[in-house]
C-alpha cells in the first residue's frame, strides 16, 4: 500500500493521522458521475472526475452517518446549503489545480 492511501477508502491521509471519517470508502463512478453534474451546476461549470472526488471527500468529511446514496446526500446538501457547497467546490477545483501546475 503506498504511503498516504487508504486501503479500500477515498481518503488520503499521513500515515500516522487516523480518519475518523464514516464514509471513508470508494463511491462508485455512477455516483461520481451524478455528483459532477449537480456539482458542475452548482458552480457553474463542468468539473472533471478528480475534482468531483476532491469535492466529495471535503463535502462528505464532516458526515455524522454513513452515506447510503452519494448523489442524493450532495443534492439535499446543495438544496440546504449551497453557499457552503459552493464554497467547499471551489476549493476542491483550487487543490486539483494547485495539483496539475506542480
Amino acid at each position: 500500500m503506498g504511503k498516504g492511501k487508504k486501503e479500500g477508502g477515498k481518503k488520503l491521509t499521513n500515515d500516522t493521522e487516523i480518519t475518523t471519517d464514516c464514509n471513508a470508502r470508494e463511491f462508485s463512478q455512477e455516483e461520481i458521475d451524478e455528483v459532477k453534474e449537480i456539482l458542475g451546476q452548482a458552480v457553474g461549470r463542468s468539473i472533471d472526475d478528480l475534482e468531483a472526488s476532491v469535492a466529495v471527500e471535503i463535502i462528505t468529511e464532516a458526515a455524522a452517518d454513513p452515506i447510503e446514496y452519494l448523489p442524493a446526500y450532495i443534492r439535499a446538501s446543495v438544496a440546504s446549503s449551497p453557499d457552503r457547497i459552493i464554497g467547499l467546490c471551489r476549493e476542491a477545483i483550487r487543490q486539483v489545480a494547485r495539483t496539475r501546475t506542480t
